[in-house]
């Protein structure tokens, strides 16, 4: 018997998610049964279902229509995929092989939202917010218009009229969780907004010239989640595996966590912190060349410290700075 998104929700949320539903959404007086039945039917909403996934890439698209056909199990490269639709709860993971399967209610919405027109926004939506998700990494703070500029990298996607942009980053701010706010022309991370910090980024980005990576480079530290093209970071990969034991699929993992708190500004000493904190400890023998692929690393990054530039291009000689204590911009 095909599943519905009521039941997979039953299976997959506890009763204080439900509970939480209730409460924001002023339905107290819904049974648990009734609030399911609710939260499935907006969900499989035509205009919400489009909404929601206007997020989503070719990539995703394509694994999320593979998996409306069959119960599938993902592959290695289409981890990411499946990660983005199960945090949707449009695809449920079951059993110990960790099968997916996307309800029935799910793929029949699907089909009402299914055209040209939806895939031609979606596109740009989605790319817009890899343009945003990338630009809190590496600037922090930047004005709306160099937003657009960092857009248009992508070939395709070159459209003159800033308006077009600009209306669609409410569409995307509305309709997915992205942690920015929009400020007098800047576009920043939440938790820069308000903070100590923004100032301090906008004085530094005033004696740096904005600096824009190649869309080549922007597809490699999306896809990616690091820039994994750079020597520094295959010396760094090369390291964690020959020294630490790590597997590749961890190592992925390993280095986009490490390289968004060094593109924001980490001393040495927060990142080996910071390690300590995902339990992984550095033998004594093996830090001093730990500490000197760091700094090759820290210079080889495109960093907010730099405006999105790189230290060993905008500052060289600094690397002073990485190893002090009192940190350095966010």
């Amino acid at each position: 018997m095909e599943l519905l998104l009521k039941d997979c929700l039953a299976m997959k949320h506890d009763l204080a998610w439900v509970e939480a539903f209730r409460k924001q959404t002023d339905k107290e007086s819904l049974s648990v049964d009734e609030a399911l039945e609710y939260i499935a039917k907006d969900f499989c909403d035509p205009l919400i279902m489009e909404k929601r996934l206007m997020v989503l890439n070719d990539d995703d698209i394509s694994f999320f229509e593979m998996a409306m056909k069959k119960d599938i199990i993902p592959a290695p490269a289409n981890y990411g995929s499946a990660d983005k639709i199960c945090n949707m709860d449009y695809a449920f993971a079951f059993g110990e092989q960790m099968i997916l399967h996307v309800p029935e209610d799910v793929r029949k919405a699907y089909e009402a939202i299914n055209t040209k027109a939806f895939h031609e926004r979606r596109k740009k939506i989605s790319w817009l917010k890899d343009c945003v998700d990338l630009s809190t990494v590496i600037y922090g703070v930047i004005r709306v218009s160099d937003l657009c500029r960092l857009y248009r990298k992508r070939k395709g996607f070159e459209e003159k009229d800033e308006q077009i942009l600009l209306n669609m980053l409410p569409d995307l701010m509305r309709n997915h969780d992205c942690n920015v706010v929009i400020k007098e022309r800047y576009m920043m991370d939440i938790g820069i907004a308000d903070s100590p910090f923004e100032e301090k980024i906008k004085y530094i980005q005033k004696r740096n010239p904005i600096s824009f990576p190649s869309y080549s480079e922007m597809k490699d530290m999306i896809e990616n989640g690091y820039p994994s093209k750079s020597n520094a970071y295959q010396k760094l990969k090369s390291f964690f595996y020959h020294n630490m034991h790590y597997q590749e699929d961890y190592l992925v993992a390993l280095l986009s966590a490490l390289w968004k708190p060094i593109a924001k500004g980490y001393t040495y000493s927060e990142l080996k912190a910071y390690l300590k904190e995902l339990n992984i400890n550095l033998e004594d023998t093996s830090e001093p060349l730990f500490r000197m692929i760091c700094k090759e690393v820290w210079e080889d990054t495109r960093t907010l410290l730099c405006n999105g530039n790189k230290p060993k291009i905008a500052m060289p000689n600094s690397t002073y700075i990485f190893f002090s204590d009192s940190g350095n911009a966010a």
